[in-house]
């Protein structure tokens, strides 16, 4: 995320095939450009190939976003999505949950209160056993490493990250990363 607010974040997909680019730079690339986010679906249609399978995340906060996947790109419309690391139309349970609890979450206006209610989402053990239904995956090979949580709000964006080593085991304590939002005009964009 820049301090302007355009935003990425990317998921893999379980089981994809390895592929040449990195779904990581899908990322960097966005956030870095000044590329319409329409033409950024674009060009990553045309190589989707290159990249093992994943779901890409893509925006500007208060602005247009999109949801792209090598298959799919299209338009978010305004409201709560949740994406994970299954294959485009197939539904994990988790995915319902978390919007479920985002938007009960997102009725306070209190940050400390939706930072901390998020992370306790995030860091949950719900005990299935099961990927597909699991928020947090306590693993020895695979599992989640890090829980990040952003709030945007006109003034500033707030990044707080909680990390994990194998098993599930809580590493150090939190980190809050502050900064002042900067307001783009139409020509920081072309």
């Amino acid at each position: 995320m820049t301090r302007g607010g355009r935003f990425a974040a990317v998921t893999n997909l379980r089981g994809a095939v390895q592929r040449t680019r990195s779904r990581g730079a899908l990322v960097s690339e966005f956030v870095r450009s000044n590329v319409e986010i329409d033409s950024y679906a674009g060009a990553i249609a045309l190589h989707a190939d290159e990249y093992s399978g994943f779901h890409l995340l893509a925006g500007e906060i208060d602005g247009r976003a999109m949801s792209i996947a090598p298959d799919l790109q299209h338009e978010l419309e305004p409201g709560i999505h949740g994406v994970s690391n299954a294959p485009s139309g197939e539904h994990w349970a988790k995915v319902g949950l978390a919007v479920a609890t985002m938007s009960t979450v997102l009725e306070s206006s209190d940050e400390r209160k939706i930072i901390d209610d998020l992370m306790q989402f995030l860091s949950t053990r719900r005990g299935t056993g099961s990927v597909e239904s699991e928020v947090f995956i306590a693993g020895e090979m695979y599992g989640t490493r890090s829980s990040t949580v952003i709030v945007a709000t006109m003034n500033e964006i707030v990044f707080v990250e909680q990390t994990y080593a194998r098993g599930g085991v809580l590493q150090g304590a939190r980190k809050e990363f502050r900064f002042a939002r900067e307001r783009l005009t139409t020509s920081d964009r072309w």
